[in-house]
């Protein structure tokens, strides 16, 4: 993401949505000062443009309420290979902590 400059107008949105009073989902995961939402905001921009290509995406299951989740399909890329699988896991109970945990966080209000 260092690599990549924000046109003026991610800037802008960054900014509208800031002073709008914006907070990115991420800050239930714990306290954040007003520098790193400036910047998360602004990562979050420059991801919208497309201009970043993920080295992995991963599409997990969720259930909120057994605080449990399971990986339905993995996809990474790396050195120019792809490598994909679409064998769900088997469902798994989310540690207190960890990212697993800020996701239940952010997406179950838990």
């Amino acid at each position: 993401m260092e690599g990549i400059e924000l046109s003026k107008s991610s800037v802008d949105k960054s900014v509208k949505k800031l002073a709008a009073g914006y907070l990115p989902p991420i800050v239930v995961a714990g306290k954040m000062n007003f520098d790193q939402i400036v910047d998360i905001t602004a990562s979050e921009e420059v991801a919208n443009t497309g201009l970043v290509k993920p080295q992995a995406s991963i599409f997990y299951e969720l259930s909120c309420s057994e605080r449990r989740l399971r990986e339905l399909s993995v996809h990474t890329r790396a050195n120019g290979k792809i490598a994909s699988s679409d064998k769900p896991r088997d469902w798994s109970y989310v540690l207190p902590e960890g990212n697993a945990a800020i996701l239940l966080k952010i997406l179950c209000h838990a």
